[in-house]
């Protein structure tokens, strides 16, 4: 899409449109376009997680988290990334692996 650019919030912003339609595929393609654009942006990378999460996709979510924790070192956002991850049942393992 010519039209979108490479503005981090519109292609993070239309990540989401695709994850509400389940179009994970393309949800994850624009969540990595947005993180390109705009590395320092949280918020696709938090999504990307909830893609993971949501297609149980373990190898890709703890690579995400892993990357995230490298790039946001301040508490505050690793702690946002746990709170996304919590919401799955029995899988809090994977993140704990991904931060030790």
């Amino acid at each position: 899409m010519q039209l979108i650019g490479e503005n981090a919030i519109v292609l993070n912003n239309v990540g989401n449109a695709y994850r509400e339609k389940k179009d994970f595929g393309s949800s994850v393609k624009y969540f990595e376009r947005s993180i390109t654009a705009d590395p320092k942006y949280i918020s696709p990378r938090l999504n990307l997680i909830a893609v993971h999460v949501e297609t149980r996709d373990w190898n890709s979510l703890k690579s995400t988290i892993s990357n995230t924790i490298e790039s946001f070192a301040d508490a505050v956002f690793i702690q946002l990334i746990h709170l996304q991850y919590e919401e799955v049942d029995g899988d809090v393992s994977i993140y704990l692996d991904a931060i030790s």
